[in-house]
């Protein structure tokens, strides 16, 4: 079993990493948010790797830390819960927050995630709320309320912020994606506090970045 690898990156697209480790390609599925912390072509990686058995496949899945990896396999244990599932759940929330939701039971939350419904997201909460919470006490980290970016001192602004949040969710983006663009709407127009002001500069951003991609 791989438990890290280190070297060469040699690309990062879809979802993916291949890195060159004295001559060999692996080929390694990441979350988003652990990919775009790596570095591009060229660089040097270093990343803890879950190795996965099937009885046609062995698959590999890279992470920028060992909690990450911790994480997703806590992820794992709940059924009904795959890896492309458990993926997507890191690509959208950060390891903290998600420990923050499980442990406080905010199944509302989990299933703002692309993927993730009713069912599943109860099933989370009910599986992983204390194991969450134990893992937040061993790394000295409290279970407090979510500070996402819907948090803005605008007056009205957390319902405004989380109901836009919900709204383009809901129409397919990711949470990650939408939590920026929504965060840089806020920036660039501090008293914008209109629900379709907010979706509409937001879904802008968002478009200019799928543009970007292609």
């Amino acid at each position: 079993m791989i438990g890290f690898l280190k070297g060469t990156v040699h690309s990062k697209q879809d979802g993916k990493l291949l890195i060159e480790v004295r001559g060999v390609g692996y080929e390694l599925f990441m979350p988003e948010r652990d990919l775009g912390q790596l570095p591009g072509p060229g660089g040097e990686a270093f990343v803890h790797v879950h190795t996965a058995f099937r009885d046609d496949a062995i698959s590999l899945f890279g992470f920028t830390s060992r909690e990450r990896r911790q994480l997703f396999r806590l992820l794992l244990d709940v059924s009904g819960v795959g890896p492309k599932l458990a993926m997507n759940v890191l690509s959208d929330i950060s390891a903290k927050d998600l420990l923050g939701v499980l442990a406080r039971g905010e199944c509302a939350v989990l299933e703002t995630i692309h993927g993730v419904g009713k069912k599943t997201a109860a099933r989370l909460c009910v599986d992983l709320k204390d194991r969450a919470a134990k893992v937040l006490m061993e790394n000295g980290m409290e279970v407090h309320a979510a500070a996402p970016v819907s948090q803005h001192p605008s007056e009205g602004g957390d319902s405004v912020v989380s109901d836009a949040i919900s709204a383009l969710v809901n129409l397919g983006w990711r949470m990650s994606e939408v939590e920026r663009a929504v965060a840089a709407v806020l920036e660039a127009s501090p008293d914008a506090a209109d629900l379709e002001q907010v979706i509409t500069g937001a879904l802008a951003r968002l478009s200019t970045l799928q543009r970007s991609l292609r």
